[in-house]
């Protein structure tokens, strides 16, 4: 399959084709948010929750668990949408790294290569291999993180930061690991409070 590469300035303003690798059902048509929507609206177009979706870790663990972070020159690969793919990624810097990624997060990875948006990736640090974060920073800086629910981690974040939510993602992928959650401004839930033993005197 050929490689999806960033193309120098195009703006979407027609019909998104999401096709399904490796099947005979027909592409999907669906109108194409324009390239200076809001992250809100990316988030609801490439990364809308299911009635029965719901996030399975913190925002903290999902955007601290990564091993590195790549801005995507290239990315090549299976494109299943509900199943885990390989992938390439070659980065800008020249880097290629191979993991897993569902296929759900093409369809807003696609876009943001058609719009001349930065698409950065981070592979997860346990497990390894796998893809843990897509980000797409739009030409007019709002960020999104395309794929089954997961702009939910978005959407909290904005509740505690604010207009500062775009500023601060874009440069998540130049924070050490350790420091993530004080830099997003999220507190690390406390541990559970243990009972004091129970001391038995003799009567």
């Amino acid at each position: 399959m050929a490689p999806v590469k960033k193309p120098a300035a195009a703006l979407a303003t027609s019909l998104l084709a999401l096709v399904l690798a490796g099947c005979a059902t027909p592409a999907i048509d669906v109108v194409a948010p324009s390239a200076n929507a809001t992250a809100a609206e990316l988030g609801a177009a490439f990364a809308e929750c299911g009635p029965n979706d719901e996030l399975s870790v913190s925002v903290e663990d999902f955007l601290a668990n990564t091993d590195a972070w790549y801005e995507v020159e290239s990315i090549e690969g299976e494109r299943v949408l509900d199943e885990r793919n390989l992938v390439t990624i070659t980065d800008t810097e020249g880097r290629t790294v191979q993991a897993g990624m569902f296929g759900e997060r093409w369809p807003g990875i696609e876009w943001g290569q058609q719009t001349g948006s930065h698409i950065w990736v981070a592979t997860s640090a346990e497990p390894e291999g796998l893809v843990q974060v897509v980000m797409v920073i739009t030409p007019s800086g709002a960020a999104f993180f395309p794929g089954g629910c997961l702009d939910a981690y978005r959407a909290n974040l904005h509740e505690r930061n604010g207009d500062r939510t775009n500023e601060l993602l874009a440069g998540l992928p130049f924070v050490k690991q350790s420091e993530v959650a004080a830099y997003l401004g999220v507190q690390a839930e406390p541990d559970p409070v243990k009972s004091p033993p129970t001391v038995r005197r003799s009567p």
